[in-house]
């Protein structure tokens, strides 16, 4: 690539891509170092002060300095580009590309049916036809996603076709070197040194099912009394919605059946990005579980990213993509959502033969060198690359504003309702 095919593209972070990224801050993170490879790159992002890593150049988010940078960049790149930005490169000949690998209005959803949470989630899904109506590039995570996109697509108008849709899931970095460190048995002093260890990984979000993971642990000490179950439950650093957050009621429930601090034990920090493969390969086994929801077939959780990185065999919930892709490597066991008793039998029929927890161990590193980030983000990296080439796109101004004021007088209005 030429000096003259060089593309001056900002990325967007919603957050600080610091020592302790939520998947959010770490897929922008990649997703900057990926377009790194062959153009200048901008991160704007939750940062203190202007400064670079790896090369890469941050500066800190404020609204005017969005702007400002947005216009002197080819390529803009966000998981949700804000109105007020549309609005303000709207005349300039640019590509913008949103990501929408996070079902955020679907997530909302799990909050229950009340008043609060429709509007909360119509104002979401407002913001979601905004991107629609005026990214050059989507980014979906998976089929579904992709097909979800295509479905809400045919209620948009727009004069130039629509967007492109690219497929670019959760990816992982390379391999981390071994380390002999223990830090959950080390942590907890009554977790022993040959005890059976099932992790939860990541936070426990209202659209998961901790609930049914405890009820299987508590089934499974009855076979097994060494059986222990750490749950991470440490804050975001970036201070996610409290009203999302279950960690609560997963340790009332621990609490409740006597299981805490005895089978069941919450690991209240948030894990160093750099130092979680420690963590993940102290377990025997990983544990995730969802709800039955509709955001579950959308899915592109993190956490499942993390077990095959890190070698970890997992019994997971059936019913999205990721989870179907680690069974079918034979990296994970699915049961069905909210089976309490075939949790706790896949469960045990793990912890009860290390060969075939090898195996796993082994198809999920395989699994893991066809998801590095560099492969699965390729395809966004091109096709910014040849809009760019072509000058970008121009967006309908007029359009824009409609639905900008349009979404800024429904979100004064939930203001004033209490609602955000």
């Amino acid at each position: 690539m030429t000096d003259a095919d060089r593309r001056r593209v900002l990325v967007i972070i919603q957050g600080e891509p610091g020592d302790k990224p939520a998947g959010p801050e770490i897929r922008g993170w990649e997703i900057a170092k990926a377009f790194a490879t062959r153009h200048d790159v901008t991160v704007i992002a939750d940062v203190a002060g202007e400064q670079v890593r790896e090369g890469i150049r941050l500066v800190p988010r404020t609204r005017r300095r969005l702007v400002r940078e947005a216009l002197r960049h080819d390529v803009v790149v966000g998981p949700l580009l804000p109105p007020f930005l549309l609005l303000a490169v709207a005349a300039r000949r640019q590509v913008r590309v949103a990501d929408l690998y996070d079902p955020v209005d679907l997530e909302l959803s799990t909050l229950g049916s009340g008043w609060k949470v429709r509007r909360l989630t119509a104002q979401r899904r407002k913001l979601r036809q905004l991107q629609l109506r005026s990214a050059d590039i989507v980014v979906c995570a998976n089929e579904p996603q992709r097909e979800r996109a295509v479905a809400d697509l045919a209620g948009v108008r727009r004069g130039d076709g629509g967007p492109e849709l690219t497929l670019a899931g959760m990816g992982l970095p390379e391999a981390p070197d071994f380390v002999d460190e223990h830090p959950l048995r080390d942590r907890f002093a009554a977790i022993g040194a040959d005890d059976p260890l099932v992790l939860w990984w990541g936070s426990v979000w209202r659209w998961l099912d901790a609930g049914t993971a405890i009820r299987a642990i508590e089934r499974l000490a009855e076979r097994r009394p060494d059986v222990r179950f750490v749950i991470t439950v440490g804050p975001p650093p970036n201070e996610l919605t409290a009203t999302l957050n279950a960690a609560d009621e997963a340790r009332q429930l621990a609490r409740e059946r006597g299981l805490e601090g005895r089978h069941v034990f919450f690991l209240e920090e948030w894990v160093p990005y750099a130092r979680r493969d420690r963590y993940l390969r102290d377990a025997d086994a990983g544990l995730t579980l969802h709800a039955s929801a509709d955001e579950s077939p959308l899915a592109a959780r993190a956490r499942y990213m993390d077990y095959i990185w890190a070698g970890l065999p997992s019994v997971l919930a059936r019913g999205d993509v990721v989870a179907d892709q680690m069974a079918r490597a034979g990296a994970a066991t699915l049961v069905e959502p909210g089976d309490v008793e075939a949790t706790a039998d896949a469960l045990d029929a793990l912890l009860g033969d290390a060969d075939a927890r090898r195996a796993a161990s082994a198809a999920a590193l395989e699994l893991a060198d066809e998801l590095r980030w560099s492969a699965l983000l390729a395809p966004l990296v091109d096709s910014a690359e040849r809009l760019a080439t072509r000058g970008g796109s121009i967006g309908d101004a007029m359009t824009l504003a409609a639905s900008a004021a349009g979404f800024y007088a429904r979100r004064a209005v939930n203001l004033c309702l209490g609602v955000s």
